[in-house]
């Protein structure tokens, strides 16, 4: 099984203000290339931005749905989905 296939998305950042911020962001993929039929994954954070130490840090938490892949050969068809919330601590420069 290959894990590299072409893979479309879209990511957004809604600020409401100064400090609050929500993340939305999505990609689907697969298309049979190397017997992986579908992978996909949709994602929305809520986040609380603020400076320190010459950067802005952007804690976020959320919820995370994916298929990792749906690979198939003939009659036997394998795949691996995932999903739950998210923690995330990021830096912005």
């Amino acid at each position: 099984m290959n894990s590299q296939v072409p893979v479309v998305g879209l990511r957004t950042v809604i600020d409401f203000t100064e400090h609050w911020n929500l993340e939305l962001a999505g990609d689907y993929g697969g298309w049979g290339a190397d017997s992986n039929r579908q992978t996909w994954q949709g994602v929305a954070l809520i986040g609380y931005r603020w400076p320190g130490w010459g950067a802005h840090w952007n804690f976020q938490a959320g919820y995370r749905a994916m298929r990792l892949f749906r690979y198939q050969r003939g009659d036997v068809e394998i795949g691996m989905r995932a999903r739950g919330f998210d923690f995330i601590l990021g830096v912005e420069f």
